[in-house]
């Protein structure tokens, strides 16, 4: 599959789900990870690295590395790669109810109420949805 038609059949369908229904964790994590992925197929594309194309993205749109990370954690329970900013983050399907949480030990119950969020080791919060709006417009000029 190529970027624009993985771009156009998995990713928008899937994040214009989760707008319609945001407390849905399934399509929070689901989201998180088809948009994260997009980097994938835009490299292979290229016939370059994930990384350059990461670092592009990352150029800008710089909370796409919080989004990058939460599907990196969500894969592999925890983020262990040495050159993350973001080492340690914990797998965002061990929370509950509405919200994506890495890291930390925010009482999920308070939070239930909130939209959202993705909540990194120092504290920032990032609202889920427009963060997500913010790379996919950036990863739509890149394909």
């Amino acid at each position: 599959m190529e970027a624009r038609e993985y771009f156009e059949r998995i990713v928008l369908p899937i994040f214009e789900r989760l707008k319609k229904d945001q407390q849905a964790h399934d399509l929070q994590v689901a989201a998180t990870i088809v948009i994260s992925h997009t980097v994938d197929y835009i490299s292979e594309r290229e016939g370059g690295k994930i990384s350059a194309v990461r670092a592009r993205i990352l150029e800008r749109e710089p909370d796409f590395e919080a989004i990058y990370e939460a599907a990196n954690a969500s894969k592999h329970q925890i983020v262990k790669r040495e050159n993350s900013n973001h080492k340690g983050l914990t797998n965002p399907h061990r929370t509950t109810g509405s919200l994506v949480t890495l890291g930390g030990s925010m009482p999920s119950k308070l939070l239930q109420a909130v939209s959202a969020q993705i909540v990194l080791l120092d504290g920032r919060t990032l609202p889920l949805i427009s963060t997500l709006q913010k790379v996919v417009d950036v990863l739509e000029q890149e394909i």
